[in-house]
């Protein structure tokens, strides 16, 4: 039941950002042309530019890490969180 719920989560998640996407798509066209999606470029590039931000936008993406985090807080209730930082490594890089 808990698997269901976080399924559901997860989809409703992935609809936002998609939302966010959309709302912003003139800022993302206009404010970062060029920048290669994933990874958090083209949020990284709206922050930086976030005084030329559309409000409509603005919101969207606050939506979105709203749900981001939302969906966060419930899987480190589970515990099926992945961890903050990768493990060290075997020569523990000193």
């Amino acid at each position: 039941m808990a698997e269901a719920k976080a399924a559901v989560r997860a989809a409703a998640s992935k609809r936002r950002r998609r939302a966010a996407r959309q709302r912003g798509q003139n800022d993302i066209q206009t404010l970062c042309a060029g920048v290669q999606p994933g990874g958090g470029r083209i949020a990284q590039c709206l922050k930086a530019r976030a005084d030329q931000v559309s409000q409509g936008c603005k919101t969207a993406l606050a939506e979105a890490r709203a749900g981001r985090r939302e969906q966060r807080a419930e899987l480190g209730q589970g515990g099926d969180a992945a961890p903050a930082s990768p493990p060290p490594t075997a020569s523990g890089g000193q």
